[in-house]
């Protein structure tokens, strides 16, 4: 039985109400009277109302249904579901060194943007006296929270504000002094491990749990426990140009010597994930569990991890000897190949961070890009106007063909072209008028599989759209 069946409905429970209302000692009078009317048909309506707040709050309770945020977190924490941290804007600073001295700055060095966000060098960086020099830069702001455990008790928790939860990108956790490692659901873990595990609460505010002394050792009551966190406001943007104040982060005397400007945009941050991601990736999550034992699928893992990855895949040696033949070195192996238009050095990154399972080893593999070319010409009807249909059309053919597009479809067929720009209906016939298209593909279109990467190339591809019939 279905739960909205469960109830009965409102002309049943007006019936009723009044059967029993008229049942009633000195309500035998009024059988047939407008106050007992208006009585049951007020209950009715009462009831229907509690009925619906029931099954609303019916829904609450599965994970596919609920609405409110705080019902799908407490799902997803259900799960053991983290959600995706925000990841910075990245882009490139240029240091412009006015003295007659070289000039240090430690990774972490902090300039302040015009937009009044904080800059962090991702590495360290010297100036040459007299030189300009170019680095890396990310969206970074340091943080600091510090807790005293109340009482030594197994899976103590702390938890950070709202307002912090929502901008923390990375963790470090110390223990009177001691850094401790995260180890989700405390797994690989004894009596002394340093571990702690992540959790995402429905308030909002992410938090860290200890161990009980069996999984994961137990802070002691007293023990001073300090959270250092890396905040950032996700998608942000700083154009090229823009003139940077150094903050803090060097101790050299000459730092007032160098002038930091923007060299590329700032760009490509990501916010943390939304309350639909959230409920998608909590549903799927017990398939994977951080353990890429599902089929080894590693993708999902992968953009989880990286949302900057526009393009992934992932093979073994099998795959990889059908393609370059048999080779002991391929013994083990798991090749990773991805695209990140927005940090080239991602690959490295990644097979650097992914826990290498027992008797495996990875081996990144650059993306091997194969532009090709499209030439279009395409006969409307007069009511439609031309420069948007060719925009439209331009749009269409980059979500599913653009390097830089995450709906990139990874094969490219003529057939394919033919049926996306058909289910437009731009070329369709009108009264009196005829609509057509032709459509050709120049250059390597075909794929191994692997780490082929084809993409359209709009510097040689032709987009024509008109009212007129062409020649052939």
């Amino acid at each position: 039985m279905a739960f909205s069946e469960q109830f009965i409905d409102e002309q049943t429970a007006h019936d009723e109400f009044k059967r029993i209302l008229t049942s009633l000692p000195g309500y035998e009078r009024l059988t047939d009277s407008q106050i007992v009317e208006g009585i049951s048909l007020f209950q009715s309506w009462s009831l229907r109302q509690a009925n619906w707040r029931a099954e609303r709050a019916h829904q609450e309770g599965f994970l596919s249904t609920a609405s409110n945020r705080s019902s799908v977190l407490a799902h997803s924490e259900g799960r053991q579901y983290v959600p995706r941290k925000p990841t910075p804007s990245r882009g490139s600073v240029a240091l412009t060194n006015k003295g007659s001295k070289p000039v240090s700055f430690p990774a972490g060095s902090t300039f302040l943007g015009a937009n009044q966000l904080p800059y962090q060098l991702t590495d360290d960086a010297v100036v040459p006296a007299g030189a300009v020099a170019i680095f890396e830069v990310c969206q970074w702001e340091d943080a600091r929270y510090s807790f005293t455990v109340e009482e030594t008790r197994p899976f103590y928790e702390i938890t950070l504000d709202r307002s912090d939860s929502v901008q923390v990108g990375q963790l470090e956790v110390r223990v009177s002094g001691e850094v401790w490692k995260m180890h989700p659901r405390l797994m690989n873990t004894n009596g002394t491990s340093r571990a702690y595990d992540e959790f995402y609460s429905p308030l909002d505010e992410i938090g860290i749990r200890f161990g009980n002394g069996t999984f994961g050792r137990m802070p002691k009551g007293g023990d001073s426990v300090v959270i250092y966190a890396k905040v950032t406001r996700g998608e942000t943007e700083l154009l090229a140009g823009q003139e940077l104040r150094y903050l803090s982060g060097s101790l050299d005397t000459n730092v007032g010597l160098v002038e930091a400007s923007t060299y590329t945009p700032i760009v490509g941050g990501k916010p943390q994930e939304d309350i639909e991601e959230i409920r998608r990736n909590a549903l799927y999550y017990p398939l994977y569990d951080e353990q890429l034992t599902w089929r080894d699928d590693y993708a999902f893992q992968i953009r989880r991890q990286w949302p900057e990855v526009v393009w992934v895949n992932v093979w073994g040696e099998q795959e990889q000897e059908q393609a370059s033949g048999m080779s002991l070195d391929n013994i083990g192996k798991i090749f990773i190949s991805a695209y990140a238009p927005e940090r080239p050095g991602l690959l490295e990154e990644i097979t650097t961070h992914l826990e290498e399972p027992i008797s495996r080893e990875y081996q990144a593999v650059e993306p091997n890009p194969k532009p090709f070319m499209v030439r279009l010409k395409g006969r409307i009807v007069r009511s439609l106007p031309k420069e948007r249909i060719e925009n439209e059309v331009r749009k269409l053919l980059e979500r599913y063909y653009g390097k830089d597009s995450r709906d990139r479809r990874t094969s490219v067929k003529l057939k394919d072209f033919y049926r996306l720009l058909n289910a437009t209906g731009y070329f369709e016939e009108g009264e009196n008028e005829e609509g057509d298209f032709i459509i050709e593909l120049f250059g390597d279109t075909s794929s191994n599989g692997l780490d082929d990467l084809p993409y359209l190339d709009w510097q040689l591809s032709d987009i024509n759209v008109g009212y007129e019939q062409w020649d052939g």
